[in-house]
């Protein structure tokens, strides 16, 4: 009897660590970040002009920046390209960065950097002065899709343009070996550090709030921000009309989320990753079965290929919980 308590304590064990190694692999697959490094303008190949959120819909302190220089200038045009996150290769090229922002009286207004290097990795962290403009120069969202198709990378370059118009202020795509990347001029007005990507999913997300946000319609005419936003954060977001000089000024706002609304986004966030870790498991133990060939003998006692694991996972739970029941009537007795 004492054996085979030992037995299924080890057995639970042994799951238990599995299953922690194999959550906290997932997890880290999701959260880790792509940081790019900083780059001079010939390191990144510009395949086509920035594309400006206008598209008929402008605010009016925007519409006041079209005729800027600055707005011409594409993203990678610049002398540096600053990100959310920069990572360099040593610490002597992280202190030339930062003393060439500190003596360059431009961007010493324009950004604020700090070092957060950890361990053997020399990161600098950057975000927008109070004092920031979107005249001058704009921190970059570099997002890796690596979309081999030119034209579906300008569709969801566009699309992403439309869902955060607040946010960004133009977009462009690179090419980087044999597919593209998208890149974004963010806002003055965001918090730099509150962007994930993921490039599986080609999905842009923000977790701060966003503020309020104005932009400019004819009459009659049709709102693509509206429609984009509602179709990709349903109920999240509302819109007030004014008329005003014979134009129509929408206001975009973000509707607080409630505890319960919280909740459930982050059951729904949490979903893929239970979801991937079963996965995992099953191709595992159906890899494992395979080869030592249990798998075969469970198919000629009637299981059917599809489901030899699922039934092979179910009884190693039911294990699993006879392992409990009989350590805990040891520890009873």
């Amino acid at each position: 009897m004492q054996k085979i308590k030992n037995f299924f304590y080890c057995f639970f064990i042994g799951i238990t660590i599995s299953l922690s190694f194999s959550s906290v692999s997932s997890i880290r697959a999701v959260s880790d970040p792509f940081i790019p490094r900083p780059a001079l303008p010939s390191d990144l190949k510009k395949v086509d002009d920035s594309v400006e959120i206008d598209e008929g819909a402008k605010s009016e302190e925007d519409s006041q920046e079209i005729s800027d220089p600055s707005e011409d200038q594409g993203l990678f045009e610049t002398d540096i390209v600053i990100y959310p996150l920069n990572e360099f290769e040593d610490k002597q090229s992280l202190e030339n960065f930062t003393e060439y922002i500190k003596n360059d009286s431009n961007l010493n207004s324009q950004v604020i950097i700090e070092d957060v290097s950890e361990s053997n990795r020399f990161l600098l962290s950057a975000r927008y002065h109070e004092k920031a403009t979107e005249e001058g120069q704009l921190i970059v969202l570099y997002f890796p899709v690596n979309i081999s198709d030119k034209d579906k990378a300008i569709d969801v370059l566009e699309k992403n343009l439309l869902y955060y118009p607040d946010l960004f202020k133009k977009g462009e795509i690179t090419q980087q070996n044999d597919g593209y990347d998208l890149a974004f001029g963010l806002r003055v007005n965001v918090n730099t550090n509150s962007f994930g990507i993921d490039t599986e999913k080609q999905e842009i997300y923000y977790y701060d709030q966003r503020q309020p946000y104005r932009y400019e319609l004819e009459f009659n005419d049709y709102d693509p921000y509206r429609q984009a936003i509602e179709e990709r954060f349903p109920g999240e977001f509302n819109f007030e009309s004014e008329d005003k000089d014979g134009k129509v000024i929408v206001t975009l706002s973000q509707l607080p989320l409630s505890d319960g609304q919280t909740n459930i986004q982050n059951s729904e966030e949490a979903l893929p990753l239970v979801n991937d870790l079963f996965t995992q498991i099953k191709t595992n133990i159906d890899y494992y079965l395979t080869q030592t060939k249990i798998k075969e003998k469970l198919i000629n006692l009637g299981i059917s290929e599809d489901n030899v694991s699922i039934v092979t996972i179910g009884a190693a739970v039911v294990l699993l919980l006879l392992g409990i029941v009989l350590i805990i009537f040891g520890f009873r007795r």
